[in-house]
């Protein structure tokens, strides 16, 4: 009788226990409400001598924080509402960043419908020129290339001497000059003096579709060679001048063959232009 009340405790505590590891066990269940809508992106700017990006959105109520992507990887995520992206390598450099709201349970269940939630996409793509034959005979010819500088709006043509205008603002020129060798040159290292921006360009370097660019050396008169390419630095000349600030664009340019004929030269050039953050040194292309 002892044994028998004995194995009828047992067997109590054992579906007690086993009662109680099954109930541990059960997940609790997801939260299937529409997902926090995407955050409204209010600044974009370049920090740290134009090597960083500061992002700052405003909060959205229902999140209980924020996930950031750099070209589609995770990269962070944050409770504040801003968010700094340093590029000390090309390897950090952004073509896009994604930023999403999220409550906490998109977590616990990111295969469930919290994976497809409303996004923040911000493209910092360069805006790239392709300009397929640039002819340099003497100062004067059509070797120049003007930059009209108006943020995303920002373009560019293929001009003349004549046509260079040094007082009209947010313009900026260099030419594809002759004078000892094929070089480019800012208009402000030419008899026809300083514009409202100067451009200046950096030494031959390494560029497979992403850059970052340096902060020196640059120089108003570059010597260039085919093949190369050359990181430019375009100053604004009214604000903040020969210092890397808000104001300043950067880019690369790369020359494709150097041909001469009689006493003038002839190439190629692909113009990568970072006109979506200004100031900001980073240089990716979307191809």
């Amino acid at each position: 009788m002892m044994r028998y009340a004995y194995t009828l405790l047992f067997g109590a505590l054992a579906l007690v226990i086993l009662g109680c590891r099954r109930e541990d066990s059960i997940s609790p269940e997801p939260d299937y409400s529409p997902p926090p809508p995407a955050p409204e992106v209010v600044k974009l700017e370049a920090i740290n001598n134009g090597s960083d990006l500061l992002i700052v959105w405003t909060p959205v109520e229902e999140a209980d924080g924020y996930s950031v992507q750099c070209d589609n990887l995770y990269i962070g995520s944050t409770t504040d509402t801003f968010f700094v992206i340093s590029a000390s390598e090309n390897t950090d450099i952004c073509g896009s960043v994604t930023i999403r709201s999220f409550r906490e349970s998109d977590t616990v269940y990111a295969s469930g419908p919290y994976i497809y939630r409303d996004s923040t996409l911000i493209d910092l793509h360069t805006k790239n020129f392709y300009i397929w034959v640039l002819e340099s005979w003497d100062i004067s010819d059509r070797a120049w290339i003007a930059f009209y500088l108006n943020g995303e709006e920002a373009n560019l043509s293929i001009t003349s001497t004549w046509e260079v205008d040094t007082d009209m603002p947010n313009a900026a020129y260099f030419v594809f000059d002759n004078d000892g060798g094929p070089q480019f040159k800012d208009v402000g290292a030419t008899y026809l003096g300083m514009a409202a921006y100067e451009i200046a360009f950096s030494n031959d370097v390494p560029f497979a579709g992403v850059y970052l660019a340096p902060t020196a050396p640059y120089y108003t008169a570059k010597f260039i060679r085919s093949y190369g390419d050359y990181a430019f630095w375009i100053d604004d000349t009214r604000s903040g001048y020969n210092v890397i600030d808000g104001n300043d664009y950067f880019g690369l340019i790369e020359v494709g063959a150097i041909e001469r004929e009689g006493s003038g030269y002839f190439t190629s050039l692909v113009i990568y232009l970072q006109n979506k953050v200004r100031g900001l040194r980073w240089i990716k292309s979307s191809y």
